[in-house]
């Protein structure tokens, strides 16, 4: 995740363009979206589609609240 959102995940520009910033969301939020890319819902980073469907959605949601507590 650092290599594209930063190494305090507050976002910038990533190889794919910008990333936005994840330190601080809301879990909800994080894991909702998340959830999009996993469902290939969203086509905006090849790479969150791929890392989103290799995670099921309890991992996901550990990762969100990981996040959302930063």
């Amino acid at each position: 995740c650092q290599s594209c959102h930063g190494a305090d995940f507050a976002g910038g520009p990533g190889p794919e363009g910008v990333a936005p910033r994840l330190a601080g969301q809301f879990a909800a939020y994080l894991e909702a979206q998340m959830g999009v890319f996993a469902r290939g819902e969203r086509a905006t980073s090849k790479t969150m589609t791929l890392m989103m469907k290799s995670l099921d959605a309890g991992e996901r949601a550990r990762i969100a609240k990981y996040l959302a507590g930063l």
